[in-house]
């Protein structure tokens, strides 16, 4: 807190005793004795009465010391003084307060200035005492003015921070280091990234930017702003940092939904030696959630239950948020039980939970459950259990609730999401011509969601027509979404109709639309294995059929997405297809690339040494990406020395990766020669390469999902507990590591 700056036009006496915080009403009279001597500020005794507190305003004149009466009530409880605003009439007395300030000639003293700019801001009257400091001469102290910014950071108007500040700059009074964070604060909330740069220009100018509270609460603006790079380039500059700026860029990274980027940030920030905090360890729950990082986010439970922590409503909601996003249900219930206090957030993240893990009568039941211990459903709420019966097929259960909720049952109104997941329970259940008339009994327009639920719902069923229909609606809405394009093109070729295919193509290269490739995602109990797999592979060999049979000169890169569709099991398909294309079938010749997507099939399908017979009758020789599919084969069937063989072949291939070098060291571990892990992480060392998170990309039938993935998981816990067998003392940073794994 700023401290208060030595005043001339008034000291405080000796005597003088502060009103205790639990007093309802607390006066402040500042009196001038008859001597004429120094002003002598005192507080009344407590009053529990209001009224008889304003009392002692017009009392203090019928004394023989010319009081100069100066109030200053604060109520604990606003109700009360709503209540009796009309009798007490409290605007009235501070008005008068102010004419005797401004008769007086005392509002220049910082003391009296701050304590009339709290009662103002208490009974709403906070644009009085702005017009009183910036109108009258002379220009007030800094210290009124970081009191008046900081009051209007915390009112309805925080923009006029800005105009305080700019006021101040006009009647060249020079800001201090304390009145940089209110004034952030506000163009914070505001989301005034523009104005705040401005303002940063004069934090340098001052000299302030190294003070550590006004950089964390400029870190702060620019995170909140979703303008992550600054606030990285910020960060990197600050020489002094604390866990409040480490916390503040973990957040900033999860507001522009790098989960993550702000994991790598958690785990920095334990290497440099800070401890986190509740709100650090709540930021990196949420990037945890969002990623699918369940081995960090267990991680951090540990660490929680290491500290001894209480879990209150706002971590432990975010730890059953996490292993609920997870799929961790069980563990989720368990933080869930283990709660004293929980709120509707705390419910909503248990039926979330149970919506996403397709367990849709158990998120019934606990909705249920939540209604007869008297929680209070909200909107979260009604879209989880929506969201519930739309993956069970509960397509009745839904439209009853939908029902209740329209009614008024639970005491909002549905919004477009409410509606939008009613159409997705419909168009799941395959009753499409239901949604459609549904859509078009709402009060608004359909949404891209909805026709999104409505052409999946069209494609299960195998509708054409009201898929046609949803993808050319979805196409109106978002011109620039290529997936929209390729959706169209996908049920016109089913339709036969290849001249609208051409045209539709033909669109999206006058709009430079590229088509991306999907992926989905595979977890069994024991790891999370990642796959990329191109989706509808027998559609893609049957289309290759048609085009064979029409006589289509085909490009190579054509051939090679059809023995890339082959990825999703179909072997001997692609060797087939990939046999052809070396017979001239196509009249081109197999390029380096078409080998590589051969030795991936093989690969991928468990034929690992078949793969390496077939590298090994290459007319060349083979490339980074044939030993890194015979990597990721060696992988999935626990082939250590084969894996150990392609991990070195891709070290001599690139010395600057460390990507390879991290696998290397792995596959030494799970074999137990750690004397070779430390030379490799020597190694590292000696080349200053860093060690980076581990990723996959995953897609599932509607929308792409990126998440990150701890590779070797469990060949990595086993490392640990060699080492904790061993009698090793682990840091913490090491444990961490471990645990998240590679």
């Amino acid at each position: 807190m700023e401290p208060l700056p030595l005043d001339t036009t008034a000291t405080p006496t000796s005597g003088t005793t502060p009103a205790p915080p639990e007093s309802p009403a607390t006066i402040l009279t500042t009196v001038a004795s008859p001597a004429g001597d120094d002003i002598a500020i005192r507080f009344t005794r407590p009053c529990t009465n209001v009224r008889n507190a304003h009392n002692v305003f017009p009392s203090a004149f019928q004394t023989g010391a010319a009081p100069i009466p100066f109030t200053a009530a604060r109520f604990s409880s606003p109700e009360v003084a709503a209540g009796r605003r009309q009798q007490l009439q409290p605007q009235k007395k501070v008005r008068q307060i102010k004419a005797q300030l401004i008769r007086r000639n005392l509002y220049p003293n910082t003391r009296i200035a701050e304590h009339f700019i709290g009662a103002c801001y208490s009974h709403g009257l906070i644009n009085s005492a702005l017009l009183l400091f910036t109108t009258l001469p002379p220009s007030p102290h800094v210290y009124i003015f970081n009191t008046l910014i900081r009051v209007f950071s915390q009112s309805q108007t925080p923009h006029t921070t800005l105009l305080i500040y700019a006021h101040m700059r006009r009647n060249n009074v020079l800001p201090n280091n304390f009145t940089f964070p209110p004034l952030f604060k506000a163009l914070s909330e505001a989301r005034h990234v523009t104005q705040a740069r401005c303002v940063h220009t004069h934090v340098l100018k001052l000299g302030h930017h190294q003070d550590l509270f006004v950089g964390n609460a400029l870190l702060d603006v620019y995170a909140s702003s979703r303008q992550v790079g600054l606030c990285r380039s910020l960060f990197d500059e600050m020489l002094q940092r604390d866990v409040v700026s480490w916390s503040v860029l973990i957040a900033g990274y999860n507001n522009v939904g790098n989960y993550d980027d702000a994991l790598v940030v958690f785990e920095q920030m334990q290497y440099a030696g800070f401890v986190p905090n509740r709100v650090t360890m709540i930021n990196a729950l949420h990037a945890c959630a969002h990623s699918g990082n369940v081995e960090m986010g267990a991680w951090i439970h540990g660490a929680v239950k290491r500290e001894g922590w209480e879990l209150d409503v706002i971590l432990g909601t975010a730890l059953v948020d996490m292993y609920g996003k997870c799929g961790r249900v069980e563990e989720g219930l368990s933080v869930f039980w283990s709660m004293k206090e929980k709120n509707v957030f705390t419910w909503n993240a248990v039926v979330k939970g149970l919506a996403l893990a397709k367990s849709g009568q158990e998120a019934i039941r606990w909705f249920n459950r939540m209604e007869k211990e008297g929680v209070r459903a909200d909107e979260v709420t009604l879209l989880a259990v929506l969201s519930a019966c739309s993956h069970s097929g509960l397509v009745d259960k839904g439209s009853e609730i939908f029902g209740l909720l329209v009614d008024g049952r639970y005491g909002f109104c549905a919004n477009v999401k409410h509606y939008a997941c009613m159409v997705d329970v419909l168009a799941r259940f395959g009753r499409l011509h239901e949604a459609v008339e549904f859509m078009g009994r709402m009060p608004f327009g359909p949404t891209k969601a909805m026709w999104g639920s409505l052409l999946f719902g069209s494609k299960v069923q195998g509708d054409l027509e009201l898929g046609l229909l949803a993808a050319e609606k979805l196409i109106e809405l978002d011109q620039e979404n290529s997936t929209y394009y390729v959706h169209l093109s996908n049920i016109y070729a089913a339709m036969g109709r290849w001249g609208d295919v051409e045209k539709v193509r033909g669109v999206m290269k006058d709009r430079q639309l590229n088509k991306d490739l999907g992926y989905s995602s595979v977890e069994n109990s024991k790891s999370a294995i990642t796959s990329v797999l191109a989706h509808y592979a027998s559609t893609c060999i049957s289309c290759l059929s048609v085009i064979k049979d029409a006589g289509t000169v085909m490009l190579g890169y054509i051939t090679v997405g059809d023995v890339q569709g082959c990825h999703s099991g179909l072997v001997d398909k692609g060797s087939e297809i990939f046999g052809l294309l070396v017979d001239g079938r196509y009249g081109f010749c197999a390029n380096v690339k078409h080998y590589a997507c051969m030795v991936d099939v093989l690969a991928r399908f468990g034929r690992l040494h078949e793969a390496v017979e077939f590298m090994g009758r290459m007319p060349f020789g083979p490339t980074k990406a044939m030993w890194g599919s015979l990597l990721f084969g060696s992988k999935v069937q626990g082939d250590l020395e084969l894996g150990l063989l392609a991990a070195e072949k891709l070290i001599e291939l690139d010395q600057e990766n460390s990507t390879y070098y991290v696998h290397l060291s792995n596959i030494y571990a799970a074999m137990g020669r750690w004397g070779d892990v430390e030379k490799v992480r020597g190694v590292m060392k000696d080349r200053q390469l860093n060690k980076d998170l581990g990723y996959s990309s995953v897609e599932n039938s509607k929308s792409a999902i990126t998440s990150v993935l701890a590779h070797y998981a469990s060949t990595c816990i086993s490392c640990l507990s060699v080492i904790k067998d061993a009698g090793t003392v682990m840091l913490g940073y090491i444990t961490v590591g471990d645990v998240q794994g590679w």
